[in-house]
């Protein structure tokens, strides 16, 4: 018997994409899942710097992952693609989404007091499929918290663009 993690699974979570990076939301039933992508959906662009953050939905209620390579891929199980749940409302259809997006984050809603209040930023991951993704906790019924997703999205870019430059200007074709 191998201890080699699944190379795919279906979890009980939504998910959320910006510019390609998908934002995994996980938590119990009644948590805010869906609630906070529509939050983070309706309010897409804005972010807390001058970058405009285009957010699309990747899936809710139930998110297909599988791991490609050293990442891990959200997507939307086909029966339940474009739709997301709004308590109250219903079942809205026609939302804008993406076929799949490489996990980037984890926001694991919680309540507000399980939150820290001055955590180191990207030193809690959670495992998936084998892949430590970045982790951060969140109180989804505080009216700040779709700002905060964003906020951790944008520092995740920045990182990943300092990462790039970084590669592209070192080694034996770099220029002093």
């Amino acid at each position: 018997m191998s201890d080699a993690p699944p190379e795919a699974v279906l979890m009980h979570a939504s998910c959320v994409a910006f510019d390609g990076l998908g934002v995994l939301l996980v938590g119990p039933s009644g948590a805010g899942k869906s609630d906070l992508a529509l939050r983070l959906l309706d309010e897409g662009g804005r972010g807390v710097g001058q970058e405009r953050l285009t957010c699309s939905l990747v899936s809710d209620d139930q998110v297909a992952l599988a791991r490609q390579g050293d990442h891990v891929l959200a997507s939307a199980p086909a029966s339940i693609e474009g739709y997301l749940e709004v308590r109250g409302i219903g079942i809205l259809g026609g939302i804008k989404t993406v076929t799949d997006a490489r996990l980037g984050l984890v926001v694991t809603l919680v309540k507000s007091a399980e939150v820290e209040r001055m955590p180191h930023f990207g030193t809690q991951v959670v495992n998936i499929l084998g892949v430590d993704i970045p982790e951060i906790l969140v109180c989804a019924k505080e009216m700040s918290a779709a700002a905060k997703v964003r906020c951790a999205v944008q520092i995740i870019q920045k990182s990943a663009r300092l990462v790039d430059f970084a590669k592209e200007n070192s080694g034996p074709e770099a220029k002093p």
